[in-house]
């Protein structure tokens, strides 16, 4: 949905209430395994920046995470 990200370090990305969510869902995996995160972003179908839920888990064995999320509707 943003590719001018792709390929860039985003662990300075902040959300609109200044949260630096990419660094706080590493925290959540490392920490926990896995567990979800709320923060507000840009929904691109509306252009707006929307509450969303993402959830993130640890991948086994590695250094590494992966987490998908959504726009939460009123």
């Amino acid at each position: 949905a943003s590719p001018e990200l792709q390929g860039q370090n985003v662990n300075d990305l902040q959300d609109t209430q200044g949260a630096y969510f990419i660094r706080d869902m590493a925290e959540i995996a490392k920490n926990s395994g896995h567990g979800f995160y709320e923060y507000y972003w840009e929904n691109p179908a509306t252009g707006k920046k929307e509450q969303k839920i993402s959830y993130v888990i640890k991948i086994p064995g590695s250094q590494y995470y992966i987490g998908a999320g959504f726009y939460v509707k009123n």
